[in-house]
């Protein structure tokens, strides 16, 4: 990961009132339980699917959105 966009960031902080955590995105990306290539019209996307977030990075290795699984993802608990 090498940073965020806008909506990524966004999504981090406040997505469902609650956002998701920091360490559950480290935690996705370091050991996810699978990678999904995507590709959509502004290039290729790899979907980092986790126990507990899903992390979607675009080619630059920026997080374009994120979103917590369960609970133990929450970045407001």
């Amino acid at each position: 990961m090498t940073g965020y966009r806008f909506h990524g960031l966004a999504q981090a902080m406040s997505r469902d009132g609650v956002g998701v955590s920091p360490q559950a995105i480290l935690d996705t990306l370091r050991d996810p339980l699978k990678v999904i290539n995507q590709m959509d019209k502004l290039g290729p996307k790899f979907e980092y699917v986790g126990e507990n977030a899903v992390v979607v990075l675009n080619e630059a290795r920026e997080v374009v959105t994120t979103y917590a699984k369960n609970h133990e993802a929450w970045r407001l608990k």
